[in-house]
């Protein structure tokens, strides 16, 4: 997927809008991360949960990591308050 910041149309919010190849696409607002009663981030960048826990370590899942500069995957702890994009399976 490409990635762009929101100056493709979504105003007032920070965060990226990612293209798929066919064209779709789809704004992931820059939420940080929920640590105890803590909002850490907001605005800034954001950590979004996915699917795949890490099979050698399963406390932790892969996630994706994006600011306004960098994107990247890694893994962590999931007691952490990341992100989810819920997905209906028709």
């Amino acid at each position: 997927m490409e990635h762009h910041t929101n100056d493709d149309g979504i105003k007032g919010l920070n965060g990226r809008v990612f293209v798929g190849k066919n064209g779709n696409q789809l704004f992931i607002p820059a939420a940080g991360y929920c640590t105890d009663s803590n909002n850490i981030g907001i605005g800034s960048y954001c950590y979004l949960w996915s699917l795949s826990l890490n099979l050698n370590n399963p406390f932790t899942s892969y996630n994706l990591y994006f600011d306004s500069i960098n994107i990247d995957m890694s893994d962590y702890y999931r007691s952490f308050g990341y992100s989810i994009r819920p997905v209906l399976n028709l």
